[in-house]
Order: structure tokens, then sequence, then C-alpha cells
């Protein structure tokens, strides 16, 4: 289409070339020259309308070819929502409303920004696989990788770092097998994502974080474990924040106070003496509900960006 309207402009210019001297001429070749002009003219026309009609056929076709990639993201969109809510892993969907082999193993990610389609293309193609990408409102991205052989989480995560995603936010869940699977990984994902947008990082796995998704659905389990391991930690001084601080480091270095207080950048007898006085407060050694305690600091730290209904 440009090179149509380069040749158009310089058909305009051969015109306007002939006809100034005509504009110029004297009175006795005049008539000559205007009769020259006229006949210059309605040679140069019939390629000019031509060229004006190539050019908006290839507008025509561009304006078809735009819409029928949105009404073919539009239909994908639809097919993929329908077979997630349909829900019946013995229907087998169409492949060709796809180009997506559901026989194989999936593992689902839902992503979130605007560069989210590029980082989960460049993953794929680190680690091999077939992708189906499907974009949703408010710049979320459904997705699957498929391959014949499962693909680990923490492969995925690792391929994600290397694309170098700028702003993104993405939950990945567990792979799985067949039409179930695909259901079941996106699942994941889904509630994945809710502890991804409370902790604001970039990657988070299902398997990472199953036992806060499972807690803060269950706001009463959620709520005596706060009452049991937190509150009574909170009466301290600075409303309980550097024993509750020295904690999570702690249990993070596998209860050893030497890395705590490394990682801390305080000296190790402060981290010991903190220790004691949680249990002192809590009425139990802390060794005997290491996971109790664990699975409490972790949804304190969600309850900062996300309070219990």
């Amino acid at each position: 289409m440009e090179d149509a309207r380069a040749e158009l402009i310089s058909a305009l210019e051969r015109y306007l070339a002939i006809y100034k001297p005509a504009q110029t001429s004297t009175p006795n070749d005049a008539e000559d020259t205007d009769q020259r002009s006229i006949d210059w003219f309605q040679r140069a026309l019939i390629p000019i309308i031509s060229l004006l009609a190539e050019i908006a056929t290839d507008a025509a076709k561009t304006r078809h070819c735009s819409q029928a990639v949105n009404h073919s993201a539009q239909n994908s969109q639809q097919s993929v929502e329908m077979l997630l809510h349909r829900m019946q892993t013995d229907e087998r969907p169409d492949p060709r409303v796809f180009d997506y082999n559901f026989d194989l193993e999936h593992l689902g990610a839902i992503a979130v920004g605007t560069d989210s389609e590029r980082v989960l293309t460049v993953a794929s193609e680190i680690l091999g696989r077939r992708l189906l990408a499907v974009p949703q409102a408010n710049e979320i991205l459904w997705a699957w990788l498929s391959g014949r052989t499962a693909c680990a989480a923490t492969e995925v995560e690792r391929a994600i770092k290397r694309a170098k995603g700028c702003g993104t936010m993405i939950a990945i869940g567990e792979p799985a097998h067949g039409i179930e699977g695909f259901h079941s990984t996106h699942r994941q994902a889904q509630a994945a994502l809710e502890i991804a947008q409370c902790k604001h990082q970039p990657v988070t796995l299902f398997a990472d974080v199953v036992v806060e998704i499972a807690c803060l659905r269950d706001t009463s389990t959620a709520r005596s474990l706060e009452s049991l391991y937190i509150a009574p930690l909170r009466r301290g001084r600075d409303g309980g924040s550097s024993t509750l601080m020295t904690l999570r480091a702690y249990l993070n270095c596998d209860c050893n106070a030497t890395s705590t207080a490394s990682l801390l950048k305080i000296d190790r007898r402060t981290v010991e003496y903190r220790v004691r006085a949680a249990e002192r407060r809590l009425g139990r050694p802390l060794m005997h509900h290491r996971t109790e305690i664990d699975i409490a600091l972790r949804l304190h730290a969600l309850h900062a960006t996300r309070p219990l209904d």
C-alpha cells in the first residue's frame, strides 16, 4: 500500500510539471497547450483512479484481517471459558477450535501485566512447550504449557525468571495430565493468584502456598491460629514486631540461631533471648509446635494486606 501511495504522488507531480507551463503560455498557443493538458490529464487519470482503487482495496483487506483476528481471539476465549465451566472431563474438545492437544501433560498459569504474554512465550520456548494463551480483562492472561512429559512448576519458574518480565505477576499450578489435568492446574493457578496478589511477588507456585490458601478459605481455623500463636506475641514491646520478625527468620533458617543472627544482622544471643521470650508468652516449646507457628506467621503476613472477613 505504501508503494501505491508513492506511485500516486509521483503521477500527480508529473501532471503538475506539465500543467504549470500551460498556465504561463502565450495567447497564440494557449488553445493548443490547454488541449494537450486535457489529453494528458485524461491519460493520467486512469492510472490514478486505478491506484486509488488499489489503496482502498488494501485498506479494506487490512480491516477485514484485523476483524478476523479479533473474532478468532474472541472465539478462542469463549471456547476455553465454556470448556472450563462445563467441567465434563469425559467430553473431548475439538482440537480445530483450540489448536492444542489436551491429551498431553499440562501446567496452568495465570499472569497479570502488559508483558505477560511475551514472558510466557519466551518461557515456553525455553522449555520446548506448546503455549495456549487466552487474554482476559484487566491485563490478565490465562495460559497453559503442554508437552509429552510433565514439566515441574519450579522449571517454569526458572524459565520465567530468565524471560525477565517487567512488572508481571504470575501464579503457577501443578503439572497434570489430560483434560482433567487441564482443569485442575488452572484452578490451582487461580488459587495461587490470590496469594500472589497479597504478597506482591513476581512468581507464586501453588505448592508453596497451598496451606495459606486452605486456611484463608477456612476463616475459623485462621482466627484460631491467630489467637493461639500470634496474639500472645503482640503483647510485648513494639507490638511484638521484633519477636515476629525473629521467629519468621528463625524458622526459615531451620531454627539455627547463628544463621538467623547473620540474616537479621543482630547478635546471636539476641536471637536466643527473643526465641525464649516467645516460648514463655506462648506457653509451649517452639519445636513442639513448629508447623503451627510457621503457618500462623505466614497467615499473619497475608492478613496485613488482606484482613480476615
